[in-house]
């Protein structure tokens, strides 16, 4: 309505100037941010002027809430008005683009503090090369692989040897074989324990589910891939590379994209086993009707 639109017109006009100081800020900040990156550093100069211009829009970003409240109280409007849900909108947006331009200036500075600080950390390397003998440097480096104080851990040496029990189980029902299910001299179960190996602190029960998913929806669908396309004809070899291609992309995708880590440890999984299970047998003509 007529009357709908002065409001709107009379609401936004006691924020127009504050809402302009915090665009020309923000502006103003990535301004800075794109000099300092072309020139591939950060003076002392140019980090003043990025913290004053950051202390700046802060102001103006609290300038304009102020502001923005006070309008609402002016017109009697309630904590979220339907009828004002797209000026609520418009001045979140704004806040949360000066938010943005902050928090990249803020990586900016932390960048060049950290190539500052790598800098004489590379020349001190250099130097004790030059001044240390081989032996030295022997001790120093390939020897700190192997830390007494992690190696001696109990809490290490109690993982490690659970671990290597259960590698040696594996290792003994591959080679000796179970039945009809394991044929012998089967490395397959040794080498599933050895792609579950994780150290990773959290929940082990949902990690360990999310790995079991993986590995059983990954071979499930790297034998049935396999047994659809098996044969050595052109065909079935272009069949069997497409699917390969289309379950290794969608799982590096879950693995890459996910922000649950379950689904992460799924799609990596998913990738290792579906592959392992399409392509670790060559074509043959005898499988189905083996």
């Amino acid at each position: 309505s007529e009357k709908f639109e002065e409001q709107h017109t009379a609401f936004m006009k006691t924020l127009k100037a504050d809402i302009q100081a915090v665009v020309q800020h923000a502006s103003e900040l990535l301004g800075l941010c794109l000099e300092a990156m072309l020139d591939g550093e950060l003076s002392e100069e140019e980090g003043e002027d990025v913290n004053a211009k950051k202390d700046a829009l802060n102001a103006a970003c609290e300038s304009l809430t102020t502001r923005f409240y006070e309008a609402k109280a002016a017109v009697g409007l309630p904590g979220i008005s339907f009828e004002f849900l797209e000026e609520h909108a418009f001045v979140f947006g704004v806040c949360c683009f000066a938010r943005i331009c902050e928090e990249h200036a803020e990586r900016i500075e932390v960048f060049f503090d950290d190539r500052r600080q790598q800098k004489p950390r590379a020349r001190l390397a250099r130097n004790i090369t030059r001044s240390i003998s081989s032996g030295d440097v022997l001790r120093q480096t390939v020897l700190r692989i192997f830390d007494s104080a992690i190696v001696r851990d109990p809490e290490h040496l109690a993982w490690a040897a659970r671990n290597w029990l259960a590698i040696c189980v594996a290792m003994a029902l591959g080679c000796w074989g179970f039945s009809t299910v394991l044929n012998p001299y089967d490395a397959g179960i040794a080498s599933v324990m050895g792609l579950l190996l994780n150290k990773a602190v959290g929940s082990a029960m949902v990690k360990n589910f999310a790995r079991i998913q993986g590995v059983v929806v990954g071979t499930v669908i790297g034998q049935m891939a396999y047994s659809a396309f098996s044969h050595c004809t052109e065909y079935h070899l272009a069949a069997l590379s497409m699917t390969l291609f289309t379950v290794t992309a969608l799982s590096f995708f879950m693995y890459f994209n996910s922000e649950n880590p379950m689904w992460v440890y799924v799609g990596f999984m998913l990738a290792t086993f579906s592959t392992m299970n399409m392509v670790a047998t060559p074509c043959s003509d005898d499988v189905r009707s083996g």
